[in-house]
Parts: structure tokens; sequence; C-alpha cells
């Protein structure tokens, strides 16, 4: 989440974190959540597949590595 402190605490009170939820959260790499329903919270892991990440993806990075490998494999079919 690479939460700023103030907003880590927001989500503290709102969700009514411990401190070592708050820790945990502030410390989620990308695709890392936690999902919370009344008083039950869950660290969650989420992994996507490559059609979803294609679907979905911003990173200019993967953007470009996409349409490499797009107009590679529209090439080898001609």
């Amino acid at each position: 989440m690479n939460l700023e402190p103030d907003d880590a605490e927001y989500g503290r009170d709102v969700l009514k974190l411990s401190r070592t939820e708050l820790r945990s959260i502030t410390q989620f790499e990308r695709g890392e959540a936690l999902i919370s329903s009344n008083s039950n919270k869950i660290p969650v892991i989420i992994k996507i597949s490559k059609t979803e990440l294609s679907l979905i993806t911003t990173d200019r990075a993967e953007l470009a590595a996409l349409l490499r490998e797009k107009t590679g494999q529209q090439e080898s079919l001609r």
C-alpha cells in the first residue's frame, strides 16, 4: 500500500487496526491487501493471470512488453 504516516493512522482509526496490523499494511507489497469485514481482518495475496495483467496494467514497461509480444506474434503469422 505504501501508505504515508497520516494515511496509515486514518486507516488504523477507521478499520480499528492493531499495531501489528498497521505495521503489516504499511509494509505490503504490490498485490497484498487486508480484507476487513466486521471485526475480521484477513491478509491476502492477490495473484493474477497474464491475461488479467494485460487487461488492467498501467505500467509503461509492462505495456511496452505486451505490445512487443503482440506485434511479434502478428509478424510470425505472416
